[in-house]
């Protein structure tokens, strides 16, 4: 969530020929839940640069962010969770009632987390399935957050 938060203008189509650039440390290939992201934006892959290296652009637009730190969101950043949750069509996606969503496989969760074994097991065994987010794709983590209870 924290690196989309100037992706709201990619739902407009206001810039559909500009390329989408991201500077990150080790990103390398769009792929799982990121490309369904894109993909339910209308943003082909083929746009998105990850730059390693110096780089020179004729032009760059920084968009505003679509939340402030006072927790408020702009319509534009809501319109577009609501538009990637129309293009998923989760309505008929089963889901489990009871979902208990575990950080174990959350990359450099083992360091943070005590105890979530515990934790998992405790809910599992009152009839809870646990889930791991990052473990799904965005169509599967999307139909949890809808319609679980």
């Amino acid at each position: 969530i924290d690196c989309i938060v100037r992706f709201c203008v990619l739902c407009n189509n206001s810039f559909p020929c500009h390329k989408i650039v991201f500077l990150t440390n080790n990103f390398s290939v769009i792929d799982g839940a990121f490309a369904n992201f894109f993909e339910y934006l209308g943003v082909d892959a083929k746009r998105i640069i990850d730059v390693k290296t110096p780089t020179r652009f004729d032009e760059i637009i920084i968009p505003s962010a679509g939340y402030d730190k006072f927790g408020n969101f702009s319509q534009e950043y809501l319109s577009m969770f609501r538009q990637i949750i129309q293009k998923a069509n989760v309505k008929d996606f089963a889901v489990p009632e009871k979902i208990y969503l575990t950080r174990t496989h959350f990359k450099g969760a083992t360091k943070k987390e005590v105890g979530e074994k515990q934790l998992e097991a405790a809910f599992a065994e009152n009839g809870y399935e646990v889930m791991s987010p990052e473990k799904m794709s965005l169509r599967e983590q999307i139909a949890v957050f809808q319609n679980a209870k």
